[in-house]
């Protein structure tokens, strides 16, 4: 297990083969974090770059901010709330997709039997790709957004919700 609170580094790399990592307020320039089993939970950070690998575990970012996001995970959920991103690249093989309050320029999130659900402040772009999953979203009042959503046998539910 690893874990830290209020820390700045410009490079960071944290590798765990079992156990949990978890980040609390802190400020990266480069952040890699991967595991092969175990959650990750970077609350209240901030990063120009992330990538996180995830072979067996949940992903977690609450009130995280960065420039570029990208998030592979095998098995396990992929959360993400009330954060900023610039660009974020989401991939889950078998692992749902939770955003809540979430805002990014561009979104790319592929699925092959996640499901894809929350709500969305004020992204840009926003791209969803799923085989047997299911695309579910309410997007605020300020929605100035593009949805371009494929599925193969999921079910896409979308709605525009008011205040």
């Amino acid at each position: 297990n690893f874990a830290s609170s209020g820390f700045s580094f410009s490079k960071s790399k944290l590798t765990a083969t079992s156990g949990e990592v978890g980040l609390e307020n802190g400020s990266f320039g480069e952040v890699k974090i991967n595991t092969t089993s175990g959650n990750i939970v970077l609350d209240c950070c901030e990063a120009s770059t992330t990538e996180i690998t995830a072979t067996s575990g949940n992903v977690v970012l609450y009130d995280y901010d960065a420039a570029e996001t990208k998030i592979v995970t095998t098995s396990g959920e992929v959360g993400l709330g009330n954060g900023s991103f610039g660009e974020a690249k989401i991939n889950t093989t078998s692992g749902d997709v939770v955003l809540d309050g979430y805002d990014a320029a561009t979104t790319e999130i592929t699925t092959t039997s996640g499901d894809v659900i929350g709500t969305v402040t004020a992204p840009k772009g926003f791209f969803v790709q799923t085989v047997s999953g299911t695309v579910e979203y309410p997007v605020n009042d300020d929605w100035t957004g593009t949805f371009d959503v494929h599925t193969d046998s999921g079910d896409v539910k979308l709605s525009y919700q008011i205040g």
